[in-house]
Formats: structure tokens, C-alpha cells, sequence
């Protein structure tokens, strides 16, 4: 094995000039490797900045939630405020917030495996709920102002 290398070798030498072609398809296939590995660690930080955005996202979604059953809570002490479309909107609040995080985790499940396509159905998913959270909330506001 040793001296067909080194036969090998020989021949590119003399086929190729002063690199051997081995030497120089190595290094074309290094240079490949390190571009590929800068692309995907690109990748990766756009990954984890979405991933965070997402989470805050998410947070605020909650936070939101939690504020606004506290203002339904206080409303509910006021009598002329409808006790039925107060707990109607406690429960729309809940369930919307409930599908917002549900539909958040299936979109980071859709990212790691799937096509951008259907990430972005997923993304227009999570947009049309969140337009849903907004519209319940600006009920909220009516309602206990």
C-alpha cells in the first residue's frame, strides 16, 4: 500500500506540476467543509434569535393574559358591566392564549424539520392568532373602561 501512495503520488506530481492533485482536491474539499460550516453556524444564530424573539413573544402573550384576568376580576365587581360577557371573555382570553403558546411550540417543531413553506403557514397561523388576542383584548378595554 505504502508504495502504490507513493506511486500515486509520483504521477500527480508529474501530471499536475508542483501540487498534486490529491493536495489540491483536499483543500478545494476544506475550503467546502469551512464554507459549509460558516453557513450553518449563520443559520444557527438566525435560529436562536428567532427561537428568542419567539419566547419573548410568548411572554408577552402571558403576561398580557394574566393582566387582563385581573382587570376582568375587578370588572366583575361592577354591576353594570354583564357578569355573562365578562366570563365569556375570560374564557375567549384563556383560549386564545392556550392556542397562541400551543401554536408557537409547533412552530419551533415545524422549523428543525420542515420546509420553509410550511414554516411559513405556520407563522401566518401564529399571526392570525395573535390578530384574534388583540381583538379580544380591545374587547376588554370596552368592556372595563
Amino acid at each position: 500500500p505504502g508504495c502504490a501512495t507513493y506511486l500515486q503520488e509520483k504521477a500527480d506530481l508529474q501530471a499536475g506540476g508542483g501540487q498534486s492533485q490529491r493536495l489540491i482536491a483536499a483543500k478545494e474539499r476544506q475550503e467546502n467543509a469551512k464554507a459549509e460550516q460558516l453557513s450553518l453556524q449563520e443559520e444557527q444564530i438566525m435560529a436562536n434569535e428567532e427561537l428568542s424573539a419567539l419566547q419573548d413573544e410568548l411572554q408577552t402573550v402571558n403576561r398580557s393574559e394574566t393582566v387582563r384576568q385581573s382587570q376582568i376580576e375587578k370588572a366583575r365587581s361592577n354591576t353594570n358591566i354583564s357578569q355573562q360577557k365578562l366570563e365569556a371573555l375570560s374564557k375567549q382570553l384563556k383560549r386564545q392564549t392556550e392556542a397562541f403558546n400551543d401554536e408557537a411550540l409547533a412552530l419551533e417543531a415545524t422549523r428543525s424539520v420542515s420546509s420553509d413553506a410550511q414554516v411559513a403557514a405556520k407563522e401566518a397561523e401564529l399571526k392570525a392568532l395573535k390578530k384574534e388576542l388583540n381583538e379580544t383584548n380591545r374587547q376588554i378595554d370596552i368592556l372595563i373602561q
